[in-house]
């Protein structure tokens, strides 16, 4: 279990960058990540090759946009709030690729 001081810093910190993920050879996309709040900041993701290397920054026309707050990505993190609940409750805003968004989000394994 993570400690309850974590923030998305650490977290990134504590993850492979690259990150591996499945089932997603055929994707080659940018994905700007935009968290809000406390330890809050702009991280961005490159997937190809079936990983995503992730970078503290802004990128250029990202396929795809993630907004949310730090406690709601802290939660997401944790596995104490269900990704496809978060952005179905507005708590979690994508514009952009949604079905591109889906299918990293399966294509994902943190634990």
């Amino acid at each position: 279990m993570t400690e309850t001081t974590e923030n998305v810093r650490d977290f990134l910190a504590r993850i492979p960058n690259p990150l591996v993920l499945e089932n997603v050879e055929d994707v080659l996309a940018k994905v700007q990540f935009e968290v809000e709040g406390d330890d809050g900041g702009s991280w961005y993701a490159e997937v190809k090759d079936n990983q995503a290397k992730i970078s503290e920054g802004v990128t250029t026309n990202p396929e795809l946009v993630i907004k949310a707050n730090s406690e709601d990505v802290i939660s997401l993190i944790r596995g104490e709030l269900d990704p496809f609940k978060a952005f179905m409750s507005g708590k979690v805003k994508v514009n952009g690729n949604v079905m591109l968004c889906l299918r990293l989000l399966k294509a994902v394994k943190l634990a």
